[in-house]
């Protein structure tokens, strides 16, 4: 009878995990993700949830950072937030127009390469040039808000299985564009990623908390559980260490965040600098048009709870298939009303009137031609871009000239036929050349062989490319 008592227990807290979690998982609304009308934000005093689900006690050892996916989503919908567009890259159907790769720069090899797991054109996918996800997400992951192959297992390299256990995985990084604590540090989030600390990286931005030691010195076998043995613990292993006095009696604790995203965060990612000689102090460089105006940057790039972000080109509303996205193109915010489309929103921008213009304008070039960017000259310029270039972290090299070498303004037609402004960077790499197409090697296939021939070489303080020989190239090649 005691047996079969325990049994009917078992089955009950195993069906009850059942439904925890389908509760969790189903898809269903949230308490955060249905608002009552009001305006006023909400207060975010909350208890912070670990990894494991377990909110996190002061008083328990070892110390475990908090987990965004854990803590952000008891009241938010994670599994709607993380196919959104900013965390979808690698997912089939996910590709979209072609936007700004992360190109990766060596002056060492040579190389500057444009990469995407999305299939744009002019673009390699990492595993082309035998990086792998590990790789990529410890060198790019500095500007990127998480999710997407750094926290999929699907996408990782067996070879690196034990190096993820260390690390962590790199949830969405909700706190990257919603947290305005003045104290948030989104460089410590990169320097964070360069010690393989993708579990501790959102935790070390915020005010009350400080992330110590490096999972990059762990061994394979390391276990965040367990730590070091006694032999082992010369190195210090990655941990975190929480300002006691901002959790209240219930071990809560306050996150200053907001829905509507200032535009300060936005440019922690999306910065970018004319590099140009006549125009040396940062005042010179003009800003959005739109931003001077007082706008937001996410009054037009908005989205909703699964944060497909509105990326406002012309044909967005037809390849997404949503008539009301037509508002949030150049044209369709400055000439209401044209195609049938209806105004969704209140931003309405003054209607141009081109007096003069000939029409043959409106055919030929798209309206970023004119109004987006750099104006032509007899030359072009460098540009540098936070993507590129990791400005806003900790020891970049802030020359003009450091690679990658990206030249603007430079026109072509786009999808629709029209003058477009583009940015464009000539890809150096070493390569296989088979029936007149290049494809990139390996990085272990030439690294070594291409520093040797090079070392004698004095590298340029500046991060350009080194000043090389076509008898050293034809060394390196033979």
């Amino acid at each position: 009878m005691v047996m079969n008592q325990n049994i009917t227990i078992k089955l009950f807290f195993i069906g009850l995990i059942f439904l925890l979690q389908g509760t969790l998982f189903s898809g269903e609304q949230k308490l955060g993700d249905s608002p009552d009308g009001s305006r006023h934000p909400a207060v975010h005093k909350i208890k912070l949830m670990d990894h494991d689900s377990s909110i996190i006690h002061l008083y328990e050892q070892p110390l475990l950072p908090f987990s965004t996916e854990m803590t952000c989503g008891a009241c938010h919908d994670y599994q709607s937030i993380r196919s959104g567009w900013h965390f979808n890259a690698g997912s089939a159907g996910n590709d979209g127009r072609n936007s700004q790769p992360w190109i990766y720069s060596n002056p060492k090899t040579l190389t500057q390469i444009p990469l995407s797991y999305r299939n744009w054109d002019g673009t390699f996918t990492p595993e082309e040039i035998g990086m792998s996800v590990f790789k990529f997400t410890q060198l790019f992951n500095r500007h990127h808000p998480g999710g997407s192959v750094g926290e999929q297992e699907k996408f990782w390299d067996k070879n690196n299985i034990f190096r993820w256990n260390v690390s962590g995985k790199v949830e969405v990084n909700c706190l990257v564009c919603h947290d305005v604590d003045p104290a948030n540090d989104r460089s410590q989030y990169a320097r964070q990623l360069k010690k393989q600390n993708f579990r501790w990286a959102p935790a070390s931005t915020v005010s009350f908390a400080d992330v110590n030691g490096s999972a990059k010195d762990m061994p394979d076998h390391y276990d965040i559980y367990y730590g070091l043995a006694p032999d082992e613990s010369k190195s210090i292993p990655p941990g975190i260490d929480y300002d006691k006095n901002m959790f209240n009696e219930k071990d809560e604790v306050f996150f200053d965040v907001t829905r509507n995203i200032p535009n300060e965060n936005c440019y922690f990612c999306h910065s970018s600098m004319i590099v140009d000689k006549k125009r040396s102090e940062f005042w010179q460089h003009g800003e959005d048009v739109h931003l001077r105006r007082g706008m937001n940057c996410v009054d037009c790039h908005r989205n909703g709870l699964d944060h497909q972000m509105v990326r406002g080109y012309p044909n967005e509303y037809r390849d997404r298939n949503s008539p009301e996205l037509y508002a949030f193109s150049c044209a369709g915010c400055h000439f209401p009303n044209k195609n049938d489309q209806n105004i969704s929103h209140n931003n309405h921008g003054q209607i141009p009137q081109h007096k003069g213009l000939p029409p043959i304008h409106f055919d030929r070039l798209s309206c970023t031609a004119c109004h987006s960017g750099e104006l032509p000259e007899s030359e072009s310029f460098f540009t540098k871009t936070s993507m590129a270039h990791a400005l806003g972290t900790h020891g970049i090299n802030k020359a003009d000239s450091t690679l990658p070498h990206i030249i603007t303004p430079v026109f072509q037609k786009d999808d629709n036929g029209k003058i477009s402004p583009v940015n464009m960077v000539w890809p150096s790499f070493w390569g296989w050349k088979n029936d007149g197409n290049i494809s990139p090697m390996n990085q272990d296939g030439y690294e070594s062989i291409v520093k040797n021939v090079l070392s004698e070489l004095p590298l340029n303080k500046n991060g350009s490319w080194p000043v090389i020989e076509e008898n050293q190239i034809s060394d390196i090649l033979t």
